[in-house]
């Protein structure tokens, strides 16, 4: 169990004023992928879009493609993004290049996403629950 003492960590704060309302954020640790050596934070928001900020908080990149608002995300063992959306899609990213490399449809409304064993499950507010072996 990892312990953090408070009193002699130091902690580096990044405030953004973000205009937009994030539904769903997630992190890359540093050094997973070489395009973000010091690794990253993620946002999917209600405006459809997908935010990839650098560790100091510099946005690098916009992924475009959703319809509706993004509400999760879940990571592959090779750091490929999946994004769930409001849209009823699954996405499935490369978020060095920013390119959207898969689209699993057929969800009804909101889709939360979840990578595990090598298997993406995905569910949706409408009750269907589909597990997608890779």
């Amino acid at each position: 169990m990892l312990r953090l003492n408070l009193s002699t960590t130091k902690f580096r704060m990044v405030i953004l004023r973000i205009c937009y309302r994030v539904t769903s954020l997630t992190s890359l640790s540093a050094g997973r992928l070489d395009s973000y050596p010091d690794g990253a934070f993620i946002t999917g928001c209600q405006d459809k879009l997908i935010r990839i900020f650098d560790s100091i908080g510099t946005l690098t990149k916009l992924l475009v493609g959703h319809e509706k608002g993004v509400i999760s995300f879940s990571w592959t063992p090779e750091c490929f993004l999946l994004s769930g959306s409001w849209d009823g899609t699954c996405r499935l990213w490369d978020i060095s290049s920013g390119s959207c490399v898969h689209v699993f449809t057929s969800h009804e409304n909101g889709v939360n996403v979840l990578y595990l064993d090598d298997r993406i499950i995905t569910t949706s507010t409408g009750e269907q629950v589909d597990i997608i072996l890779i």
